[in-house]
């Protein structure tokens, strides 16, 4: 059983650098950090001091969607599953069907727990633009590292090939990202409660509690992410599996 799990891990990995969409997406990104990071460290030469406030904005929303980008790209393993009709085979695998489509995401999880660690982590020092730990940013991408997967299977389970696919990507990037409008909203606004019907929102006033050194409520609020994150995974894994035994070979 472990050799075929791991064999299944092999194979969704080689699947997705095959086609080198995530060292791209990675790259890209990697380098507008890097020159983000260089500003940083340069400001009061370039005269950027004033940018220094709002790179905090922006790290935050960068790990916020960054859970919808890694999603689509992951999820094209599996969209590709349905263009090919190899997903009726893994159907019969002697894994049973909700423990194999977890077992599939840990790929994800890991990279969604380590990759933005260490790219906000590097802008944020050369910025000095929070007080953060690397421990604490850790954990905040930890708790969305469960909405990232959902995201990836609830791609799978609707999109038939990867046109669709890549369009559905670019709504579930978008779709983290309004609780940033929680920052510019008054405390007291009345409808602020409704934006906790975004799994993103318990990231964002989890950060903001980091920032104003309230690690407790921090806590609190990665952990209720964390939970409604696998929550959601939970639904989309049934969805999935009720969908995949309906694919013909």
């Amino acid at each position: 059983m472990f050799r075929a799990a791991a064999t299944i891990l092999s194979f969704d990995l080689k699947t997705l650098l095959r086609d080198q969409f995530l060292f791209v997406v990675a790259g890209i990104t990697g380098l507008f950090l890097i020159a983000l990071a260089a500003i940083g460290i340069n400001r009061e030469v370039l005269e950027l001091t004033h940018w220094q406030p709002w790179i905090a904005y922006l790290l935050i929303m960068f790990v916020l969607s960054n859970a919808g980008t890694y999603g689509m790209l992951f999820g094209l393993i599996f969209v590709e599953e349905v263009e090919t009709r190899a997903r009726a085979a893994l159907m019969v695998s002697p894994i049973p069907s909700t423990h194999l489509t977890l077992l599939r995401t840990v790929n994800l999880l890991i990279w969604l727990s380590v990759q933005p660690v260490l790219f906000v982590g590097f802008v944020d020092a050369a910025w000095q633009a929070t007080p953060l730990e690397s421990f604490e940013w850790g954990l905040l991408c930890l708790s969305l590292a469960p909405l990232g997967a959902a995201f990836m299977i609830i791609l799978s389970t609707i999109a038939s090939n990867r046109v669709e696919a890549l369009a559905m990507g670019k709504f579930f990037s978008l779709a983290t990202t309004p609780p940033m409008l929680l920052f510019l909203l008054p405390p007291d606004v009345w409808y602020r409660p409704l934006f906790l019907t975004f799994p993103t929102t318990p990231a964002v006033h989890g950060f903001d509690a980091f920032r104003n050194g309230d690690t407790n409520s921090a806590y609190i609020w990665l952990g209720a992410g964390f939970s409604y994150a696998l929550i959601v995974l939970v639904f989309a894994v049934r969805r999935f599996v009720r969908a995949s035994y309906r694919v013909d070979a």
